[in-house]
């Protein structure tokens, strides 16, 4: 059986991270806490990473969208578009801000939302959008920010699979209002299990994020006495991040360029690799925009009668291939969250994109062999299918 390299992106850091934070909080006779010296070391190098901006480290990435959701105060019970495929937390995120998610198709054969189909959404007067870069490939915000700003709609960008995926030359995350970025295991910038970035360039909106955070602290205020709630601005819970997952924050962004860099590389080669060899499925990666996570893996439209291709990728899996044969995020087939969608809901696409594809994993650590091998696991695959059809 071939071995595929594990990622294990920290190996003995994690134990330096620690490490540092014992040193620095011993020197000083205190207990680690938050909000701290790593954790403002960490969004140092994160809004150096980002190009400028402002940014509060949190628990999760669920909370960081939960965070940047609510820090826009949209109307209660008011409208927000959002992408057909998607994390539960995304929607969950704005459904427990009391809000509701009407969701926006892809294109065909696309996980990511239609541009087109946001545009025509905004002529509902939603109050937000949130807008998911999926898979670590970029969705244009161009063409949506300049809409958005003329009426005046709020949008929200869900980073936590493309942290540093750009459009033209900036980074996705500078294009909303504000940003939520996860970091927890096996994404590009990984943490500590479970990790988040709220990110803005617009100071109030980052004050209000900074509160909500922190159980509705002004907590940018020099002379603001953290042990005395009577000038908290309104209810809200501890959303914070511990010292230890920020200084092993810091040692993850001294990696990050690199990391991108040989992802967009074996994604790149895993695409040339499936284009050219295989019968039945095609990639679409356009790796040099992209901030590699999982790669796509679609049906060829001339051949679609002739698979079942959760069946196929259950088999590839089998074979050793690392991959989820079952993207099961989209939102329109979870039966808990129906009852809170928009009946202008809309994932005919989506669909049809989650059945006739599945996903590949990938890490920056997949040398030439590792793509041979998913290649050659393929194409013995379509070949047993093509004698089995004689």
């Amino acid at each position: 059986m071939h071995s595929f390299p594990k990622r294990n992106a920290f190996v003995f850091d994690i134990v330096d991270a620690a490490k540092n934070v014992q040193n620095h909080y011993t020197a000083i006779g205190e207990d680690p806490g938050y909000g701290g010296h790593f954790e403002k070391e960490f969004c140092n190098k994160f809004t150096d990473f980002m190009g400028g901006g402002m940014c509060d480290a949190v628990s999760s990435g669920t909370t960081a969208l939960y965070v940047a959701i609510r820090a826009l105060h949209l109307p209660p019970q008011s409208t927000v578009l959002v992408s057909a495929v998607t994390d539960p937390g995304t929607i969950n995120a704005i459904i427990l801000n009391d809000l509701v998610p009407q969701l926006v198709d892809s294109e065909e054969h696309s996980y990511n939302v239609s541009v087109k189909n946001i545009l025509d959404g905004m002529k509902s007067k939603p109050s937000g959008i949130v807008i998911v870069h999926a898979s670590g490939l970029p969705v244009d915000m161009v063409p949506i920010m300049k809409r958005a700003r003329d009426q005046g709609i709020k949008v929200v960008e869900d980073c936590s699979q493309a942290h540093g995926a750009v459009i033209g030359s900036s980074k996705v995350g500078t294009f909303g209002d504000i940003s939520a970025f996860s970091m927890m295991n096996r994404k590009n910038i990984a943490v500590n299990g479970t990790a988040g970035m709220v990110y803005s360039r617009n100071e109030e909106l980052f004050k209000q994020a900074l509160a909500i955070a922190d159980r509705g602290k002004p907590v940018w205020l020099e002379e603001y006495p953290d042990n005395d709630p009577r000038g908290n601005l309104f209810p809200s819970l501890n959303f914070n991040l511990d010292e230890i997952s920020c200084s092993l924050g810091i040692t993850a962004m001294t990696k990050i360029d690199e990391v991108i860099r040989k992802r967009r590389i074996v994604a790149g080669e895993i695409q040339d690799a499936i284009n050219s060899k295989s019968k039945y499925f095609y990639v679409n990666y356009p790796a040099d925009k992209a901030s590699p996570f999982v790669i796509p893996v679609y049906l060829k439209k001339e051949v679609k009668n002739e698979i079942d291709v959760s069946k196929y990728a259950e088999n590839l899996r089998h074979l050793g291939v690392p991959l989820n044969p079952h993207y099961r995020y989209l939102v329109s087939s979870w039966p808990y969250v129906s009852s809170f969608l928009s009946k202008n809901s809309r994932s005919e696409n989506a669909a049809l994109t989650i059945n006739e594809s599945f996903v590949l994993y990938l890490n920056e650590n997949y040398k030439a062999a590792d793509i041979d091998f998913i290649i050659e696991k393929m194409v013995e695959l379509e070949r047993s299918i093509e004698r089995f059809h004689k």
